[in-house]
């Protein structure tokens, strides 16, 4: 089971039967300790089943600073750091599925970073939470597919720990107090309910567009609660399908 170093699954769409979906996304752990960020981080694909197994598919494929999955082509923020923290390069990096290669890579803002992102397939932009140049605020807006600078919508008064569009374009939010939020055409968010958990550390949700149906790939402070969840888009209510289990690792 994977423990709170986890940065989550991300991914919008899959292939396959809908009762038991397979999401991709990017996976950064430490494998011995459970407790600090390192490798073997990559590509990961996980099935929504009981003891859901997480598996690498692709370790070359980046997305350390967040992705999402639209237009046939997978959307990546990656960035590489000194050993003190400073950031030495923000990219934007598009994949393409078949063989997961590097199809388009630019140099972007350190702004342009994500605390989570979504692609919302009604108007094809790539909506997310972004640091403010101060980094004291955090921004809502548009990450733009070509350059990777971001238009700002909205200074939000408290940080989203989730994003995920569902195939209508409504976006869906989960706060850092565990709430469920709903975008509304006044561009601001209602609040919807509690899922009744307290989310820590980075983490993302996405729709399967197939059942309409809300994944959140859940960290809490605590690694028993590790796990993807289903949302109820009425209330809120997070019921936890799977608990997070580890594959032996292969470099591929």
């Amino acid at each position: 089971m994977l423990a709170p170093s986890l940065s989550p699954i991300t991914a919008e769409e899959f292939d396959g039967n809908y009762s038991s979906p397979k999401f991709y996304g990017y996976l950064r752990y430490d494998a011995e300790t459970f407790t600090q960020a390192g490798g073997p981080c990559g590509l990961y694909s996980i099935d929504i089943v009981p003891d859901g197994r997480v598996t690498p598919v692709n370790l070359s494929v980046g997305g350390i600073g967040g992705a999402c999955w639209g237009d046939g082509k997978y959307y990546v923020i990656d960035y590489t750091q000194t050993n003190q923290g400073e950031l030495t390069s923000v990219k934007l990096k598009i994949y393409t599925p078949e063989d997961w290669s590097v199809i388009y890579g630019k140099e972007i803002p350190q702004t342009s970073i994500p605390t989570t992102m979504t692609y919302n397939p009604a108007d094809g932009q790539i909506y997310g939470c972004f640091f403010n140049n101060d980094t004291d605020k955090m921004e809502f807006g548009i990450l733009d597919k070509e350059d990777g600078s971001t238009s700002v919508i909205k200074v939000l008064d408290t940080s989203i720990t989730a994003l995920a569009s569902d195939n209508r374009g409504t976006i869906y939010a989960i706060d850092v107090d565990g709430d469920l939020l709903r975008y509304n055409q006044e561009m601001d968010f209602d609040r919807i309910g509690a899922t009744g958990l307290k989310p820590k550390y980075i983490q993302d949700a996405a729709f399967d567009f197939g059942t309409r149906q809300l994944y959140w790939f859940a960290m809490t402070g605590n690694e028993d609660e590790a796990g993807v969840y289903n949302v109820d888009l009425t209330s809120g209510a997070a019921t936890r399908l799977t608990r997070y289990v580890l594959s032996i690792v292969k470099r591929i």
